[in-house]
């Protein structure tokens, strides 16, 4: 069966329905979920950014109404939610790209995003000088679902005698308050730092947690943030620290 479960975001609260609907396929068939967020218009749309547009040229500006297409679950916990999908297909506020410090492209999410988004990304990024481990940029999403994508470089694990478990947490932590300062309410984060630079999945999924739980804290400017997580054993390690 196919469940579809759709969160509307207002300011503060996010309601949810599951609706069932026609089963296709037979046996062992996998099942999908599509993750609907819709957020209404924020205080700011990121005058340095600019007013972003559909590819039919329509303006994002006032509402969102996307759809992730994910392998099994949806599991949430407040105002935080694990998926296992496809981060480029979900239209959001912002969605983070997991960057090397050119913010030219790369592999893993960083090359999908990029492909995703078109040339108009990269040559924006072009602009901006690179990024430091820790640190974070935003950009418009242009041919993305997302509004905006926001860049953030993890560190590359050296056995952890290198702050790298301060930098990973650096980057969730300015990525989130990026969004606080432009007025974004919806984030979605994949497992920076889990591909191509080798942190443990385990270590990096406690400290991802853990920060933006700590920012949720002390921060009610954010209405909700997803890790988009792609594949089974990221999923099942994410859900752990839920």
């Amino acid at each position: 069966m196919f469940v579809f479960l759709f969160a509307r975001a207002s300011h503060r609260s996010i309601t949810t329905r599951l609706d069932a609907i026609e089963r296709r396929g037979r046996g062992d068939a996998k099942r999908n979920v599509r993750f609907r967020i819709v957020s209404k218009s924020t205080s700011a749309d990121l005058e340095s950014v600019g007013p972003q547009t559909n590819r039919r040229g329509t303006s994002r500006r006032n509402t969102l109404a996307g759809i992730v297409r994910v392998r099994k679950k949806v599991k949430s916990l407040g105002k935080i939610d694990i998926v296992c999908g496809d981060i480029t297909k979900l239209e959001i506020d912002v969605i983070v790209n997991a960057a090397n410090t050119t913010l030219l492209g790369g592999g893993g999410v960083d090359g999908a995003i990029h492909r995703a988004a078109g040339p108009e990304l990269l040559a924006e990024c072009r602009t901006l000088g690179g990024c430091q481990p820790g640190e974070a940029k935003i950009t418009r999403g242009y041919h993305l679902p997302a509004r905006f994508v926001i860049h953030t470089v993890g560190p590359i694990w050296h056995g952890g005698k290198h702050e790298e478990a301060e930098t990973l947490a650096n980057c969730y932590r300015n990525s989130l308050q990026l969004a606080v300062e432009n007025g974004i309410k919806t984030v979605a984060f994949p497992a920076i730092s889990c591909g191509a630079y080798g942190y443990p999945i385990q270590a990096a999924a406690q400290i991802a947690m853990n920060t933006t739980r700590e920012f949720l804290a002390t921060n009610d400017k954010i209405d909700k943030v997803i890790f988009v997580l792609w594949g089974e054993e990221f999923y099942e390690v994410w859900r752990q620290f839920l």
